[in-house]
């Protein structure tokens, strides 16, 4: 367990590096420089950082170009822009590849010490993984692969998981795995980065418990794991297969079998259980607001969406938020 937090710096500027490198340690951070984009990789996959100071001007590349790159190998890990260069929209464009903010240089160092501080803050929350959780998990070295899984047993210092039968217990996980898990929470998303330490060939996992979990994504609504198939009717009279993820009284997370285009207007139907375990079908209208390609674990594409509200019934509206205050 470490007894400082880990920053991978991505910058060029040897001096400046040096110089951030003594006012971080200094300040109580565990530092690592890279002067490059492949380097920079390349620890990520080696490491768990708990914070990412990136440079926009790379000798191999542009920073926010990479980012995306960074962010699929530590999604959970926050990453903040450092540039000399004013352009216009940059903070706006920075936020939307996956940067938590940008520092225009020359900065403060104390305020760069300030800003660190204030999004690990933000960032870290306690291990707080339940007995019956339903996560995501994702192999996130060698052949990419995803499986849906339950949380079975929570110990000192492991979760162990259930992997959800279906196709995608095909390929097998293998013990000394790295693995990105994703679970909801009634305020967000969260995310940690782990390796297997046992696995068998029922789909039960044993995972090596974090110090901490990441909140990837703030949540406007309280959210509850969804489970069962979601039928999905397009306006051209089209149906698509999906399984639900999870639901809120804003909208719904589903895993497609194909692309559906953002923006796309679509009807939505799926079951919900009462607390005198009854199943209450539901149904709403509501318009794709992300959809993001993932590999299931035989290698083909899929999607993961979001679909938001735009028509909700206020009967809906209470079995949803009755549903979410006993399974969220």
């Amino acid at each position: 367990m470490r007894s400082q937090p880990a920053v991978l710096v991505i910058d060029d500027d040897r001096n400046f590096c040096r110089i951030l490198d003594v006012k971080l340690r200094r300040s109580g951070f565990d530092v690592h420089i890279t002067h490059d984009s492949a380097t920079a990789y390349a620890a990520l996959m080696e490491q768990e950082y708990d914070i990412v100071l990136l440079d926009l001007r790379l000798p191999d590349a542009d920073g926010l170009a990479i980012l995306p790159r960074l962010k699929a190998v530590a999604a959970a890990t926050p990453v903040l822009v450092i540039t000399a260069y004013e352009e216009e929209q940059l903070r706006v464009r920075a936020r939307q590849a996956g940067a938590v903010d940008v520092l225009y240089k020359p900065f403060d160092l104390d305020l760069l010490v300030q800003s660190v501080r204030r999004y690990l803050e933000c960032s870290a929350r306690p291990c707080a993984v339940s007995r019956g959780q339903y996560v995501h998990v994702t192999r996130e070295r060698g052949e990419p692969a995803e499986w849906n899984a339950r949380v079975v047993a929570v110990g000192a210092d492991v979760f162990e998981l259930a992997i959800e039968p279906g196709p995608e217990v095909r390929a097998p996980i293998e013990a000394g795995s790295f693995l990105r898990v994703d679970l909801t929470g009634a305020d967000g998303l969260y995310a940690f980065r782990t390796r297997v330490r046992r696995a068998d060939s029922e789909g039960r996992i044993v995972l090596a418990k974090p110090d901490l979990i990441r909140r990837v994504q703030r949540r406007k609504h309280a959210r509850a794991a969804l489970q069962g198939d979601v039928e999905i009717r397009t306006r051209d009279g089209g149906t698509i297969r999906a399984k639900g993820r999870d639901v809120s009284v804003g909208g719904i997370g589903v895993l497609l079998d194909r692309p559906i285009a953002v923006g796309e207007v679509i009807d939505a139907s799926w079951q919900l259980t009462s607390a005198a375990s009854k199943v209450l079908p539901a149904q709403a209208t509501a318009a794709v607001v992300r959809c993001d390609p993932v590999w299931d674990a035989e290698g083909y594409a899929v999607c993961r969406a979001g679909l938001q509200f735009t028509e909700l019934p206020a009967t809906l509206r209470r079995r949803i938020s009755a549903y979410i205050s006993r399974h969220g």
